[in-house]
Order: C-alpha cells, then sequence, then structure tokens
C-alpha cells in the first residue's frame, strides 16, 4: 500500500500517530507543531515506544518551542543531532509497519505551505527507513534534563537572520493563540535578535499586555512585508 496525501496533512500524521500500539520513531529536521508533540505524549503515556530525532538549533529549542523534557519525562528518547557530514534534513517517521515521508516538517508554519507526504507499508520500504533511523539515531545525543532552551547569545551573529524568520513565521502560522499574544512574542523576539541578549527573550505570557499594542503594532506593520505575514 502506497498513499500520497496534499492536503490536511497534519491531521493524517496525528490519525496514525493515534493509532499506535507498538513504536513511533519519528526523524525531522524541525519540530514545532504543539498538536502533534500532544499525541506523541499520549502515546508514550500509552507504553509505545516513542523515539524522536531533531536537529539541536534554536528554531527546535528557542525559548518558545516545545519542552522536549517532558517528552522524556513521560519515558520517550529524544535526541538532538548537529551537522557533521550535513544537515539531517529528514521529514519522516515510523508508526509500527509503515512510513510517513515526504516534504512535511513539524511545525506550524508548514500547514501553510503546499507540502506533500507519502504513506507506505511495503516492507522492504519500512525497513530502509528503520535502517536510516537507527544509524542516526544511535549518532545523535540524548537530551539532558532539565531540557535546556537555547539562548541568543549561544548563536553566531550570521545565523541570527534565518532563525528569526523561521520562529516568526512559525509563531504567526499557530492558530492556537490570539494576535495579542503572538504580538508580545513577536517584539520580544526582535528586540532579543537586535541586542543579541538572552534576557531581552523572556516569556511572553508573563509580560503585562497594557502598553504594548502601539509599539507592537506599528514595528510589525512597519515589516510585514519583510515577514511575509499579516496580522
Amino acid at each position: 500500500m502506497v498513499n500520497v496525501y496534499f492536503n490536511n496533512i497534519e491531521d493524517i500524521i496525528i490519525s496514525n500517530i493515534k493509532e499506535a500500539n507498538v513504536r513511533i520513531y519519528v526523524a525531522v529536521s524541525w519540530f514545532t507543531n504543539g498538536k502533534i508533540f500532544k499525541q506523541l505524549l499520549e502515546s508514550s503515556n500509552r507504553k509505545v515506544d516513542v523515539r524522536v530525532l531533531i536537529l539541536d538549533d534554536l528554531l527546535n529549542r528557542n525559548e518558545y518551542g516545545l519542552d522536549f523534557g517532558h517528552l522524556s519525562i513521560q519515558g520517550a528518547e529524544v535526541r538532538l543531532t548537529v551537522p557533521r557530514d550535513g544537515t539531517m534534513h529528514h521529514k519522516f517517521c515510523i508508526i509500527d509497519d509503515k512510513i510517513i515521508s515526504g516534504s512535511y516538517n513539524w511545525t506550524y508554519h508548514a500547514n501553510k505551505n503546499n507540502e506533500n507526504i507519502l504513506l507506505s507499508d511495503e516492507p522492504e520500504v519500512v525497513r530502509d527507513y528503520c535502517n536510516e533511523f537507527d544509524n542516526l539515531f544511535n549518532n545523535g545525543s540524548p537530551i539532558k534534563l532539565p531540557y535546556e532552551h537555547l539562548k541568543w547569545t549561544s548563536i553566531k551573529e550570521g545565523d541570527f537572520s534565518e532563525l528569526r524568520r523561521n520562529i516568526f513565521r512559525d509563531i504567526i502560522a499557530k492558530n492556537d493563540e490570539n494576535r495579542e499574544l503572538k504580538r508580545i512574542k513577536l517584539i520580544h523576539l526582535d528586540r532579543a535578535y537586535h541586542k543579541n541578549n538572552a534576557d531581552e527573550l523572556r516569556c511572553a505570557s508573563s509580560l503585562p499586555i497594557a502598553g504594548h499594542f502601539k509599539t507592537i503594532s506599528e514595528v510589525l506593520t512597519s515589516r510585514e512585508h519583510e515577514f511575509d505575514f499579516k496580522l
């Protein structure tokens, strides 16, 4: 069986995760989607063997990102990979005896893109993906507890622009937050970028909302063309 999908990809992945009985092995470059993350937590609680491999970078480990330590505490194995002979750019998962693979990163912004996934239970295909996952996972570094988010000061200056753009886009695409909270997150993220100061990147939920909207609105409105989003 081989099926290809171009629409409702998030729902298809979640549906297959819910049906897992034995294992879920994930190798994705970037993972910020809280809905899929929640299903992995629930699967791990059901004693499904959950293993996750992601890139060790700011998009996966910024302070607004997922707490992969929580997943680890629930019994899953989470490992980070850094570029050595090349960046781990996969987007696949093994669920029991089938695989899901394609262009879709497990991020909110991916839902805004034209993406695809392929679902297959062909034994030879599943075997090859398992071999690739084992090779990468065995060379990954287990996350440390408590889980540490990367600070802006740990990022090389030349890497800031693309990382900031990706994080901005993902916050914008997140559909379970209101506009005001998004604005607060974005303005503080932007300040952290410009000042290269980890202290500026703080939890948006703890910030006073009143008095922020005018400044935030002005900044974002003036830069919508740069980040290709609108609030």
